[in-house]
């Protein structure tokens, strides 16, 4: 054997190499790597404590450590794993404790949970007895001392007393996921006392409760009164944190990224907090990533007013109305983009995504005009930007070139891409402007009128062309797909020309009303005539080019 396969550096280098087979798509292919590793384990003492440390890694059962122990300890109960609310499909029975453990039991688990880095979603259950048995005085006080990732998913009221057991001090990564349709059969009182001090590096944590699971006030209360001593989180998702814990988040020196809920009562808070103490500064200092869910506008523009933050993503989902009347909805919807354009305390905002959907309409008939879109210019570095607003948004070919000047950077720009009313009324003019101008744009969702292209024999590089957008051919020539609303077309050879001038490497997607019927209107078919003739002329140019 060479000398250099005696270092264990290297042993580790290359059983890691060959435990990446395990990741492959291939069944046998993971097979045979695993193989190979238990092999090398068992008939190779050189090689066995390096193989150990590779094959123990990763797991995705805490099981796999009970099956090391003796077979008698451990035997199936009669309780049909699938009968666990949220769980569906044929899997493993729970495993019920078969006999007490002993110090020698210890020491076989001890071997190779030291090992485990990453521990997965158990997809077989240690019923209470065995859990109880696991967090007795004669367990090892850290059941997985080296653990640095955890998706803890809870199928009993008594998993809770397993967190403090295994949750390391090396602990980086914490997953908390309840299954679907949970109805917890307790106060979780044993949640209450578990604090985060157990785990002090932790940087990444996501609780994650459905909206259909019962799940008790206390469940979480906590972790949530512990999360302030997270000193070095990085990022959470965590719906219901509440508003106390939101607050505590503020306070986080480390946080970057953040996802809850902002909930209706959330404005109401914040005021009172004003009444009694002055604003909290600095909050969310190197926060950049924000997504709220579930919440209102005056919520975000509640929270955006407090806090001072400098952000380069935000995604807002909108769940609650946005007020009484579509007047109020649309004054609503100003005061956030006013809200979000004083947010940054810099005068070059580093915002860079934003996407907004509004799943609680109330502006079908009143829009949203230039104006409450112009608080957004502000932010120069933007590129991606995805409007949803559930009414129809209102722009002409002034305001898409003002967009684009603002907006250079443009990668991505959907307006009100999955909603029929999308109210924008810019020309072909102002599309190709907006592809002048913007030249690292590749998807766009818009509404043009096509009806100022009157002529069959409309000249695309004429004198109004050039007149109207300085432009060249090919002023598209990036963008790779374009969602387009529902419009009168009447000369589609006319049509089919300027988009195969300005569009040559573009997959173009037309909606059409649902109530349409089966027969396309005339409208659909004059627009799959150009369409068919855009791609007939691409084709051809391909040809000549060769």
């Amino acid at each position: 054997m060479h000398r250099a396969l005696l270092i264990v550096e290297i042993q580790l280098y290359i059983f890691n190499e060959i435990s990446k087979g395990q990741d492959s798509e291939n069944p046998d292919d993971s097979y045979l790597e695993k193989h190979m590793l238990n092999a090398l384990a068992r008939t190779c003492k050189t090689f066995s404590e390096a193989a150990l440390d590779v094959l123990w890694c990763d797991l995705d059962s805490f099981i796999r450590l009970i099956q090391c122990m003796p077979k008698d300890l451990r035997r199936r109960s009669g309780t049909s794993y699938s009968h666990i609310p949220g769980v569906l499909g044929r899997v493993p029975l729970t495993r019920t404790l078969g006999r007490s453990i002993t110090p020698s039991d210890w020491a076989i688990f001890q071997k190779y949970s030291r090992r485990v880095h990453s521990l997965g979603p158990m997809t077989s259950i240690l019923d209470d007895t065995f859990i109880l048995a696991l967090c007795s005085p004669s367990a090892p006080t850290l059941l997985l001392p080296n653990l640095v990732s955890l998706h803890l998913r809870v199928v009993s009221d008594n998993i809770f007393l397993l967190l403090p057991r295994i949750c390391s001090p090396a602990l980086i990564s914490l997953k908390i996921t309840f299954p679907r349709d949970w109805d917890s059969s307790q106060a979780l009182e044993s949640a209450l006392p578990i604090s985060f001090e157990i785990c002090p590096s932790l940087k990444r944590l996501s609780v994650y409760v459905p909206v259909n699971a019962s799940v008790t006030p206390n469940a979480l209360e906590g972790l949530r009164r512990s999360i302030s001593r997270l000193q070095k989180l990085d990022a959470v998702s965590w719906d219901n944190l509440g508003n106390e814990g939101i607050l505590s988040l503020a306070r986080l020196p480390a946080l970057t990224k953040a996802s809850f809920i902002l909930a209706p009562g959330f404005p109401i808070y914040i005021k009172t907090l004003l009444s009694r103490s002055p604003v909290l500064k600095p909050a969310f200092s190197r926060v950049r990533s924000l997504s709220f869910s579930d919440c209102s506008f005056a919520s975000a523009t509640a929270f955006l007013n407090y806090f001072t933050v400098d952000l380069e993503e935000l995604n807002i989902m909108i769940r609650s109305p946005s007020g009484s009347g579509t007047d109020t909805g649309a004054t609503l919807i100003l005061d956030f983009f006013a809200a979000l354009g004083s947010s940054s305390p810099h005068d070059a905002p580093s915002l860079q995504d934003l996407t907004i959907y509004d799943c609680a309409p109330q502006l079908h008939s009143l829009g949203i005009r230039a104006r409450e879109l112009r608080p957004l210019l502000k932010f120069h570095r933007l590129q991606y930007l995805d409007l949803t607003l559930g009414g129809p948004i209102f722009i002409n070919d002034a305001t898409l070139l003002e967009m684009a000047d603002a907006w250079p950077d443009l990668v991505l720009l959907f307006l009100n891409k999955d909603c029929g009313q999308q109210g924008s009324h810019g020309t072909p003019w102002g599309l190709a402007g907006l592809l002048e101008r913007c030249s690292k744009l590749k998807r766009l969702s818009l509404r043009v009128d096509f009806s100022t292209i009157d002529r069959a024999d409309f000249d695309p590089l004429g004198t109004a062309w050039h007149h109207s957008t300085g432009s060249d051919a090919h002023a598209g020539a990036q963008l790779e797909e374009l969602f387009l609303g529902p419009f009168n077309i009447t000369h589609p050879p006319a049509i089919a020309r300027f988009l195969a001038l300005i569009l040559p490497n573009c997959l173009v997607f037309m909606r059409w009303p649902d109530d349409t019927g089966d027969e396309p209107s005339i409208y659909e078919r004059r627009w799959r005539e150009a369409e068919d003739l855009r791609l007939a002329s691409l084709a051809l140019w391909e040809e000549d080019l060769e």
